[in-house]
């Protein structure tokens, strides 16, 4: 079962920096506290949250996790099904559009709703941990440019 903390800290990650990680659970008590921590420390750690803000983060999320869990498992699926649509035997033009409209539309709602959930946690954090989150979606949008720059400079570069 997934703890609720991971869960509050996965949708403040998703909200903030919009990347979903391949793993949401895990599979045993061991492996889910072990998932927390690192969680935990990658979020509340460089943000320096205080015991209040975490309390109320954990509160605000706590919602927001059951509303995200819908919208999370429909964007699942609908990768997985555009996966399929790219891999089938008998995949054409127009099976991959189609697939990849139902994978954006799932994505588009989700946006929504990470906004709305965003909303409602923002005014938790100060002004300096709002800008310390705005410069790690910078760095991370950055090393997604670069890697990008990278694949099309060849295996020499």
């Amino acid at each position: 079962m997934r703890k609720p903390l991971l869960l509050s800290l996965l949708a403040l990650g998703i909200l903030t920096v919009g990347w979903i990680p391949p793993e949401v659970g895990a599979a045993s008590p061991a492996r889910s506290e072990i998932s927390r921590q690192r969680s935990s420390a990658l979020l509340a750690d460089p943000l320096d949250l205080t015991a209040q803000q975490r309390t109320c983060l954990q509160v605000n999320l706590k919602g927001a996790s059951t509303t995200l869990q819908p919208w999370l498992a429909g964007w699942q699926s609908a990768r997985q099904t555009l996966r399929v649509a790219i891999q089938a035997s008998t995949a054409t033009a127009a099976s991959i559009h189609a697939a990849a409209a139902r994978s954006a539309a799932v994505e588009a709602d989700l946006a929504v709703e990470r906004q709305k959930i965003f909303a409602q946690i923002a005014p938790v954090l100060t002004p300096e941990q709002r800008q310390q989150l705005s410069a790690w979606r910078d760095r991370r949008d950055d090393l997604a440019a670069a890697a990008i720059s990278r694949l099309g400079a060849g295996p020499d570069q």
